[in-house]
């Protein structure tokens, strides 16, 4: 071990017997069987025996190895406990354990790192490789692995890799899942497969892992639609839809239900509107059938540098 020698320096050496010159400081130099302690008799530092079993103690110090000072009882120096025996402290219990509750909860008793479903307290009380939390009934704390998909948890550093910890689809509590598919439900794009998104469902209003909608289906925003689909309202069902753009001819009841270069027109002025590339009155035009109106009028500019130019006239 390593300790401080007379000149101040820290040297590696052999626990010192007893009765063996020592220096005080920093970590006993002597075995487990006496103490660094003043010797008047031979005017210096000296590895002085502990108390043996049954000699008389005021600490655990006082003892030798593998005993323990019983202060609430005899005040003399008695053997550690083993394992499962009960205890109060620590310093009661053999080399390699320590006192803690056992697996009931209700007593502490010497005991040895818990392995895998008994009680803990803290991490440190597990087998390398577990930590300390909640059981499956939320009720005590016990070491545990890695939860596999499907059992509780209370962050996603206590489920099994690839598993992330979120509430179920029922909403009722945190469980381990793997990343949701088609319809499952979801807190964010990252708990859903590839390819889809978490968005909220408008039959259900729950959050679901959702691909883009197709055709008919429903949706909240141009954005739940495959390409070349828009969200649009169908007074029919009621709700929002993806609906193809009209095209020329087609019914509209809005220029955005319209494709490119198509607006949303009443153009037999009986209240049934259609999609026409037909301009407005006051767009520039170079024929008559371009324009709403089916006029395409000279304009005459009245500034002395104006320029004449033809635009639909109004209906």
């Amino acid at each position: 071990r390593c300790y401080e020698n007379a000149s101040s320096q820290d040297v590696c050496q052999a626990p010192l017997i007893t009765a063996a010159t020592c220096v005080q400081g920093g970590d006993d130099p002597c075995d487990g069987n006496s103490a660094c302690e003043y010797d008047s008799t031979a005017g210096g530092y000296r590895c002085l025996a502990r108390q043996t079993a049954g000699q008389a103690c005021t600490g655990d110090t006082d003892c030798a190895a593998n005993l323990y000072c019983d202060t609430v009882g005899s005040d003399t120096c008695v053997g550690v406990k083993a394992e499962a025996q009960v205890c109060t402290r620590a310093a009661e219990c053999a080399a390699g354990l320590e006192c803690r509750a056992n697996d009931a909860g209700n007593q502490n008793i010497c005991r040895g790192l818990s392995s895998a479903g008994e009680a803990c307290q803290n991490i440190g009380d597990c087998e390398p490789g577990l930590d300390c939390r909640l059981d499956e009934t939320g009720t005590r704390t016990v070491c545990r692995g890695a939860s596999p998909a499907g059992e509780r948890c209370e962050s996603t550093a206590d489920c099994a890799s690839g598993l992330d910890c979120r509430y179920d689809d029922a909403q009722t509590e945190q469980v381990c899942r793997p990343v949701s598919g088609q319809g499952e439900g979801c807190e964010s794009e990252l708990d859903c497969a590839a390819g889809l998104e978490c968005r909220t469902d408008p039959a259900t209003f729950r959050d679901t892992c959702q691909g883009p909608a197709a055709a008919g289906e429903p949706c909240s925003d141009e954005d739940d639609c495959n390409a070349g689909l828009q969200c649009l309202y169908d007074p029919a069902d009621g709700r929002n839809e993806c609906r193809t753009l009209a095209g020329l001819g087609d019914a509209c009841t809005s220029d955005g239900e319209c494709g490119a270069g198509l607006r949303c027109r009443d153009l037999s002025e009986d209240g049934n509107t259609v999609c026409t590339d037909l301009l407005d009155p006051g767009s520039p035009c170079t024929d008559d059938g371009e324009c709403l109106s089916g006029y395409c009028d000279e304009y005459c500019g009245t500034e002395p540098d104006a320029v004449d130019y033809e635009i639909c006239d109004g209906l």
